[in-house]
C-alpha cells in the first residue's frame, strides 16, 4: 500500500493530451431562391420547410401592405418606407431592392439568427437582392425558379385573384427583366423550371441538401470554400422540372414539422440529377428565350442537342 504505480509512456502521454478535439460540425451554406412574382417560390418554400426542421426561413422586410392571411413577423416584417430607408442607410440590410412601388429587403439580423441556429437560411428574394448577396460573398447556393412561358406565369397571377390589371402588367413586364438575369454568368448555379410544382419540389430538395451540406456553387462547385468556385463563371447549370424522374418521391431533405413560413453551372454531373434536361451554360439558356410576335420573351423547349 502506499507504493506508486507505473503507468505505460503512452497512456501517460494520453492522459494529458486529454480526449481528440470534437470536430466542428459543418454549418450549412444559405439557399438563395429568387424567381418572378407569381411562378411558384412561396409553394415550394413552403414545402421544403415543412419536410425539414433543418431549414429557416429568413423573414424579409417589406413595405407593401399585407396581404389576406399574412401575419407581420411570420410571412414579412411589414414596415414603412420611412424607417425601412432609415435602415438601410445604416447598414442594417443584407440587400434590398425596390420592387413594383415599394421596398423589400433582407436584414443581416435575421440572417444571422438563422445561422446561428445551425439551419439552412433560405432567402426569397429578387434579382436585385440576389447581385447584391453574391456580391457580399454570403456562402449560399443560388437558384433561380422560372415559369414554363410568360404565358402560363400570366395565368397563374390572374388565378390567386390578388392582383390589380395594373399590377398584373407590371408583374409580366418585371418577369421579362427577371427570366433576362438567366444570362447573366456567375449568378445563378441551378434553373428550376416549374411547369409541374412537385416535380420543381424535388429539384429544389436535391439542391436544399447540398446546402444543408455546407456545399456552395453548382454541380462543380467545391464544397463549403464560401467563394464562387471555377464552374460559376461557365454559367448556370439548369434543372428542369422535366428530370424528376431521377428523384424518387422518398428523397425530400427530412421530415418533420414546419421549420417556417415563406411569402411569396457548368454540366449536370455531380449533384444534379442523372437524366435531367440540361442546359450546358447561361449562354444556352439565352438561346431558349425564343421572342414572341408580339416581341415578348417566352421559354421554349432546349435544343435537342442540350438533352441528355
Amino acid at each position: 500500500m502506499g507504493a506508486e504505480q507505473s503507468v505505460p509512456a503512452g497512456e501517460a502521454v494520453a492522459a494529458a493530451e486529454g480526449p481528440p478535439p470534437r470536430e466542428e460540425a459543418v454549418r450549412p451554406s444559405a439557399l438563395v431562391i429568387v424567381g418572378p412574382s407569381g411562378v411558384g417560390k412561396g409553394t415550394l418554400i413552403n414545402r421544403l420547410m415543412e419536410a425539414d426542421r433543418r431549414f429557416g426561413f429568413s423573414c424579409s422586410h417589406t413595405t407593401r401592405p399585407p396581404r389576406e392571411g399574412e401575419l407581420n413577423g411570420v410571412h414579412y416584417h411589414f414596415t414603412t418606407h420611412e424607417a425601412m430607408e432609415a435602415d438601410i442607410v445604416a447598414g442594417k440590410f443584407l440587400e434590398h431592392a425596390h420592387v413594383h412601388k415599394n421596398i423589400y429587403g433582407t436584414s443581416i439580423q435575421a440572417v444571422h439568427d438563422v445561422a446561428t441556429a445551425g439551419r439552412c437560411c433560405v432567402l426569397d428574394i429578387d434579382v436585385q437582392g440576389a447581385r447584391q448577396v453574391r456580391k457580399a460573398g454570403l456562402k449560399a447556393i443560388f437558384v433561380f425558379i422560372a415559369p414554363p412561358s410568360l404565358a402560363e406565369l400570366e395565368q397563374r397571377l390572374r388565378g390567386r385573384a390578388t392582383d390589380s390589371e395594373e399590377q398584373i402588367t407590371t408583374r409580366l413586364r418585371n418577369a421579362q427583366e427577371e427570366l433576362e438575369s438567366a444570362k447573366e454568368p456567375g449568378l445563378y448555379d441551378y434553373i428550376i423550371i416549374n411547369s409541374d410544382l412537385d416535380e420543381a419540389y424535388h429539384q429544389l430538395a436535391s439542391v436544399a441538401r447540398s446546402a444543408l451540406a455546407g456545399e456552395v456553387g453548382g454541380p462543380e462547385g467545391s464544397a463549403g470554400t464560401g467563394t464562387a468556385p471555377a464552374a460559376a463563371a461557365a454559367g448556370a447549370a439548369a434543372v428542369t422540372a422535366g428530370a424528376a424522374a431521377a428523384a424518387a418521391p422518398g428523397a425530400e431533405p427530412g421530415s418533420g414539422g414546419s421549420g417556417g413560413t415563406s411569402g411569396s453551372r457548368g454540366t449536370t454531373q455531380g449533384r444534379s440529377s442523372p437524366g435531367a434536361v440540361a442546359l450546358n451554360s447561361a449562354a444556352t439558356f439565352k438561346g431558349w428565350l425564343q421572342p414572341t410576335a408580339d416581341g415578348q420573351l417566352q421559354i421554349g423547349s432546349p435544343p435537342a442537342d442540350q438533352v441528355r
